[in-house]
């Protein structure tokens, strides 16, 4: 999901140009908790996006598909949770 939401971001600001900043500019990202029925869409800004995605091992998700067991919770809006995943943790299938 990494990947693609940050495609999105490029495609976002490229269509963007100069008209908004990055903290003006909200687009909706995959969630990516990792669930295969997930579809969820988060609505962020692209700054609050590359915030949250400046260390590898942060996600951003949509509220309630944080996991106890393989999640720390790093921040949380009404919109959006940005989750940490813990050390020699996996997700539970």
């Amino acid at each position: 999901m990494r990947e693609v939401n940050q495609r999105i971001v490029a495609k976002t600001v490229e269509l963007a140009g100069d008209r908004l900043s990055p903290a003006e500019q909200y687009c909706d990202f995959l969630c990516a908790c990792g669930r295969l029925d997930c579809s969820g869409l988060v609505s962020v800004t692209i700054a609050d996006f590359e915030r949250a995605h400046a260390e590898d091992d942060c996600f951003v998700v949509v509220p309630g598909h944080e996991n106890a067991d393989v999640d720390e919770v790093v921040t949380r809006t009404a919109n959006y949770v940005v989750v940490k995943k813990k050390r020699g943790r996996t997700k539970k299938k």
